[in-house]
This record gives structure tokens, sequence and C-alpha cells, in this order.
């Protein structure tokens, strides 16, 4: 693993694992070898660490490239919760509660948010690929990333 403004830490938010935090321009980058060209989705464990109250975004290269737009524009979303208490307005109609973060611990695919929500679907080719996630905005803390193979084709 290279990396650049990142820290370890051996807990964090009731972690059992170490987990990595990148700061908002920070990067990990793993190297992976791969048995034959094959499809893969990432899964990461990530923590969404209170900030500007805006999505967390990164980037995915491989091989030193972003292979798709979508891998450019990754968002990872925040948790909130609703105010405990429903105001009523002059008429007792309940008003939209005021929403507070949340900040847990969350299991995800790499989502393509733009316009379908199904998992992004990455490319290795066989030998050692370079696989980085690159930090745009917000901090990112995060315990596992894992790829996962596509094995099934569907039309």
């Amino acid at each position: 693993m290279d990396s650049n403004d990142v820290e370890i830490f051996e807990s964090f938010k009731n972690s059992e694992s170490e987990v990595l935090i990148s700061n908002e321009k920070g990067f990990v980058e793993y190297e992976i070898n791969v048995k034959e060209d094959s499809m893969f989705e990432i899964e990461i464990s990530y923590f969404p660490v209170e900030g500007r109250s805006v999505p967390i975004q990164c980037e995915v290269y491989i091989n030193n490239e972003i292979p798709f737009y979508e891998a450019g524009t990754i968002s990872l979303d925040r948790i909130w919760k609703s105010a405990d208490n429903f105001q009523k307005d002059g008429n007792g109609n309940e008003i939209r509660p005021s929403q507070t973060e949340n900040p847990m611990w969350v299991t995800t695919k790499f989502l393509d948010t733009a316009s379908t929500s199904y998992p992004l679907r990455f490319f290795l080719k066989k030998g050692v690929n370079r696989l980085r996630i690159s930090n745009t905005r917000e901090i990112l803390a995060f315990k596992s990333l894992r790829l996962l193979p596509i094995n099934e084709f569907s039309y």
C-alpha cells in the first residue's frame, strides 16, 4: 500500500480493525495481482466523519487512469436522522423536523448515482494492477476495501 495525506488508526469509532483516514486531498494505492482479465465491483466500509454536511467524494484510478467518467465522481453519502420532536404549525400540521448527522459505519459498493444507482464495474487486466482511491471532498475514514469479481453476465 502506498499513500499520501493518510493516517492509520488501530481503532476508530468502534471499529475492530485498522482504519485509514484520508484528508481531503489524500489517497491510498494498492497493487493487486489478478489471475485473469476480469470485471470487479468495489465495496467499501466507511465512516462519514462530520464535516461540511456534503457527501464525501472520491475518484478511482486503475493503473494511473480514471477508467470512465463515473469513476471520477463517486459520492459516499452521509447518514442523517430527524429531530426527536415534531413541531406543529398553527393548523395542527406537523412541520418537517430538522436533520442532524448521525455518523455510523456503512458498507456499500461504489455506485453510479448519477443515472442508474447500479454498482460500477471496473476491468482489471491479468497481472499486477494499481488501484488508487483518491479523496476529493471531505475526510474519508474507511476500514475495508474489497474487490468483488463479476462472474455472471446478464443481457
